[in-house]
């Protein structure tokens, strides 16, 4: 916290604007208020970002309520449908969490409107957990602002001054980019192989693009994507899509500023990368071996698909959710892959839920380090305290909000199995959207209950990123140590 409070009580004039008029030309009245406010809106706004979780719990809950509002309103229902209270705060619920679950068909049940209001929702949500998540970060790791002008270093390394305007601009900027080319390349295939014509693929294109950035779920499909399970132009682009926003735009900022030198690169990028490469890996390789001759999967489909749809179902298990075979004919044991990727999530600072990638990296090189070096190798020098402790609370809150999940579904469902049960409870703590069929089912304390569980798993990285923030040293949580 110290770099936040030298922000907040520091000396004030680290937040002059650098094109502020420094000569002896006179200042006048106008250009004093203005930089006036801008100074108390700097500190305002950095007071808050003291506090991560509770200011986007508060957004959470807000957009949650405006958009239950928005749903219930007559023009967001399609003729011939009606929309319980329930029905719009559960979908609002879901599409402010990033999360995709859903109790009717969005393609049907939503009018035009109705499907803005929920683009809208996922958007901003993306955007903001973005934003704040990368202003922390920037305290935690200074080089991904600097290159950039979003932050200025003092004389000991840390932030002297964070241009959270500039932040906000670069945030917005990249997050509409790689959506931008994702919606062009999506809209063209749509178009070419579509039968409705270029309103209808552009439509899907740009729907289509936001969701898979925002690792929201939510299709234009009654049936997802798997109209597409073959597709590899459709497929590569989604999960290109869904990677980047699991990556988070703070680390594909340090890629591309340190592209011709990965040693440059920090430890938040060096985890998040590693922990997202071995996952996908080693995701793919699990649904293969097990769904390779499942008929209702991948069993039908020829050699080159199978790798396909086997990476397909690996990207998507970490937070986007679009569905290219149905999760409900998952063998029991792909079900269980499947609950691990979910909460697992994306890495901190990413667009995705979950206990994050970065901490399942930090966890495991404790655990590496400590069977390696042993007690007295100082464990400390390898993995901070601060940074393992962290990562351990995320998962435990993970296991506790999972298992609390998964008993309340089975009592307040009939026919209801475990495994059922938990995967339900999995992707919406990893506001992953992938179901088996339980959600749309769920009585009002089950609706409940997985909506509980997805603000959860949506707060769970910045949580992370938070308790990264009391550390009382410079953190960089998988520093090597040369000691022996």
């Amino acid at each position: 916290m110290e770099a936040l409070d030298e922000l907040v009580n520091g000396d004030r004039q680290a937040f002059v604007h650098p094109h502020c008029n420094t000569s002896d030309s006179p200042i006048t009245t106008r250009d004093r208020t203005r930089s006036t406010l801008t100074l108390v809106l700097q500190v305002e706004v950095t007071r808050v970002l003291r506090r991560p979780v509770a200011l986007m719990a508060g957004l959470l809950a807000g957009a949650t309520a405006l958009g239950t509002l928005g749903l219930l309103a007559g023009p967001a229902t399609s003729s011939g449908f009606e929309t319980s209270f329930t029905d719009a705060l559960f979908t609002s619920a879901s599409a402010a969490t990033s999360t995709g679950l859903t109790v009717v068909d969005t393609a049907t049940h939503w009018s035009l409107f109705g499907k803005a209001i929920i683009a809208l929702l996922f958007e901003l949500s993306a955007l903001a957990v973005s934003f704040i998540a990368s202003a922390a970060l920037l305290v935690l790791f200074p080089k991904l602002g600097v290159r950039r002008r979003i932050c200025t270093l003092g004389a000991d390394g840390a932030v002297a001054d964070l241009d959270l305007k500039q932040l906000a601009v670069v945030v917005i900027a990249v997050s509409m980019a790689l959506q931008l080319l994702a919606a062009f390349a999506l809209t063209l295939r749509f178009w070419i192989v579509g039968e409705f014509g270029f309103s209808f693929a552009l439509r899907h294109g740009v729907f289509g693009a936001m969701s898979a950035f925002a690792n929201a779920g939510f299709t234009l499909n009654s049936n997802s994507m798997m109209q597409f399970a073959n597709d590899w132009w459709v497929s590569v682009v989604v999960m290109l899509a869904a990677l980047a926003g699991t990556l988070g735009v703070p680390l594909l900022l340090d890629v591309l500023d340190n592209r011709r030198s990965i040693t440059e690169w920090t430890s938040h990028t060096r985890a998040g990368l590693l922990g997202t490469g071995a996952l996908v890996i080693g995701g793919a390789a699990a649904f293969l071996g097990l769904e390779w001759s499942n008929g209702e999967t991948l069993g039908p489909i020829n050699l080159a698909n199978k790798l396909l749809v086997g990476t397909y179902q690996s990207v998507m298990a970490r937070g986007t959710g679009f569905s290219s075979v149905k999760p409900a004919a998952f063998d029991e044991a792909t079900s269980l892959v499947a609950d691990f990727l979910m909460v697992v999530g994306g890495t901190a600072g990413s667009t995705g839920g979950g206990a994050t990638v970065t901490a399942l990296v930090i966890v495991g090189a404790a655990a590496w380090a400590n069977s390696r070096r042993g007690r007295d190798a100082g464990l400390e020098n390898f993995v901070p305290t601060v940074a393992l402790r962290a990562a351990v609370t995320s998962f435990a809150v993970a296991l506790v909000t999972v298992l609390v999940a998964t008993t309340v579904l089975l009592r307040a469902s009939d026919n209801l199995t475990v495994g059922r049960a938990l995967f339900e409870a999995c992707s919406a703590f990893g506001t992953t959207g992938w179901s088996q069929g339980v959600t749309p089912a769920l009585d009002t304390v089950g609706r409940l209950t997985i909506i509980v569980t997805m603000f959860i798993g949506r707060l769970i990285p910045l949580a992370f990123v938070a308790s990264l923030l009391q550390g009382r040293r410079p953190i960089e949580a998988l520093q090597r140590s040369d000691a022996p």
